[in-house]
């Protein structure tokens, strides 16, 4: 168990090992192996080192983008959405803390009706390197606001082609702390958890969802990330979709809300992106 009171399982067996570089280099389609866990490696980024002024400028430009994000039509749009979602969302979870109160393994609710369910953290994926994608700078700075409007204390974030630099700019940031070793998304979640992985590889997801499927977790997922019922209509054949069998299995149980704005300074930013939460009953039905 993690230090931030998370459980990290790990399959060993059968790695697929298309994904050699970083979370996003893309599949090959000759693979032949059919396991749906991808073993995700580290990148040297010694290589990718940055001067203590371009680091200053990358932290001036993602407050740049953090304001222009603040005050756009889009924020206006998705902050409204993104709230209603989580407290529908928190209050599914509330509904079946009651309904379990025997269970220990279950979400840890305080008895004081207004205060908020203990250990809710934000956990990010993916994102890239913020020194050379400006999509990723932009989604950090959409990350920053995130934490803002839910107002969740401490933020973990991961991805491999990060340099020490950037590393120690995210956690100069209070709240925000980088996860020392490559998860691979398997991450049990015991308690409400946001997940902010906007455009990452469906075997990350899949990762993730079938970790908390097997642990009874995946009621305690708020994803803002990737529109999932795309990859049912995507898939087509019958290999690949063995390959992400857990994430087409769980789309039944998803309530998924679909980002219908438009992010017009950059629109491939946030495009295609969705709000999928899994409601108890709909778990218990299926």
């Amino acid at each position: 168990m993690d230090n931030d009171g998370f459980t990290i399982v790990s399959y060993s067996k059968n790695k697929n090992k298309r994904h050699k570089k970083n979370f996003r280099s893309r599949t090959n389609n000759n693979s032949s192996s059919s396991s749906s866990s991808n073993k995700v490696f580290h990148v040297d980024n010694d290589s990718l080192s940055f001067s203590p002024e371009e680091i200053q400028q990358l932290n001036n430009k993602i407050s740049i983008f953090q304001n222009k994000i603040f005050v756009s039509p889009f924020y206006k749009t998705v902050s409204d959405l993104i709230i209603v979602q989580w407290n529908e969302f928190k209050d599914n979870i509330s509904l079946k803390s009651n309904d379990n109160d025997n269970n220990g393994e279950l979400n840890n609710l305080d008895d004081k009706a207004n205060e908020e369910p203990v250990g809710i953290q934000i956990i990010c994926y993916g994102l890239g390197s913020l020194a050379k994608s400006k999509k990723a700078t932009y989604q950090f700075a959409f990350l920053l606001l995130i934490r803002e409007l839910l107002e969740i204390p401490n933020v973990y974030l991961y991805d491999p082609i990060l340099t020490k630099k950037e590393i120690d700019l995210i956690e100069s940031y209070e709240g925000f702390n980088y996860i020392k070793i490559n998860e691979e998304c398997n991450r049990i979640c015991k308690n409400l958890t946001c997940i902010y992985m906007p455009h990452c590889e469906k075997f990350m997801y899949n990762n993730l969802i079938k970790t908390n499927m097997e642990s009874n977790s995946l009621n305690n997922l708020f994803i803002i990330g990737n529109r999932l019922s795309l990859y049912d209509e995507m898939t087509i054949q019958q290999k690949k979709r063995q390959l992400i069998k857990e994430l087409l299995d769980s789309i039944p149980m998803m309530r998924e809300t679909v980002f219908t704005a438009v992010y017009n300074d950059l629109p491939n930013c946030f495009n295609d992106l969705a709000i999928t939460y899994y409601p108890t009953q709909s778990i218990i039905q299926t």
